[in-house]
């Protein structure tokens, strides 16, 4: 009977891992409650505030957070990236983020941007404009774990203009179970011949939280000490 009651507990407990494997994740359209509702805590900075505009940076480009985070941005075969600064004088990107605005520019292709952490985040947020005026376009942003497993895709329209005054749109993630992302993608749908703009990143950095398979093999063990004491004595 007492064999019988420890194999039960062993089995609910394998149960309840599988049911707290899946991660929670939350999208945002505004980087004001990213960084109020999650408690952001880091940012990011596309190159130095004043750097050059129209400086090319090829396929992947590095930098780090505030916090001291990682962050490798990359686009797949031999696309060109470039760094901009919002402001509608020449040479820069006239658009509408704030003016002053660091922004990371895909080019003109409809290929997806990567950003990779250097170790795995709860959450990012950016602004992003389509590099033409007037259409709308939609936005996507898909955030992945490190074995690759898609964890959660959202999306958001907008129009891109030259109003220069922080309309661009926002997206954001937030997994509510600990900090699983290792990397996410970034897209966008409407004029395919043209590439998109990010800005400056807000970030969430947490501990991992404890896997839920390594809990249960603790308790397994414990379950096993305890039943082998149990039939010796």
């Amino acid at each position: 009977m007492k064999k019988r009651a420890v194999v039960l507990c062993i089995c609910t407990l394998s149960l309840w891992a599988q049911a707290a494997r899946a991660d929670v994740l939350v999208g945002f359209t505004s980087r004001a409650l990213f960084v109020a509702a999650p408690g952001g805590n880091d940012s990011a900075v596309w190159g130095p505030a004043g750097g050059p505009d129209n400086f090319s940076l090829g396929n992947s480009y590095a930098i780090t957070s505030s916090g001291g985070l990682g962050i490798s941005a990359s686009m797949p075969g031999t696309d060109n990236m470039a760094l901009e600064t919002q402001s509608c004088s020449p040479f820069s990107w006239c658009g509408n983020f704030a003016p002053g605005d660091r922004v990371l520019f895909t080019g003109d292709n409809p290929d997806t941007l990567r950003l990779t952490f250097g170790s795995s985040i709860s959450g990012v947020g950016f602004q992003m404009q389509q590099n033409v005026l007037s259409p709308l376009f939609l936005g996507t942003l898909s955030a992945f774990e490190s074995a690759n497993n898609l964890l959660g895709f959202f999306a958001e329209n907008g129009m891109s203009n030259a109003n220069n005054d922080n309309s661009a749109i926002s997206l954001g993630v937030l997994d509510t179970t600990g900090a699983n992302i290792a990397y996410v993608t970034i897209g966008d749908s409407g004029n395919q011949d043209r590439g998109f703009g990010i800005n400056q990143l807000s970030l969430k950095t947490t501990a991992a939280v404890p896997q839920p398979a390594s809990v249960v093999l603790l308790l397994t063990g414990i379950a096993a000490l305890w039943v082998r004491q149990r039939w010796a004595s």
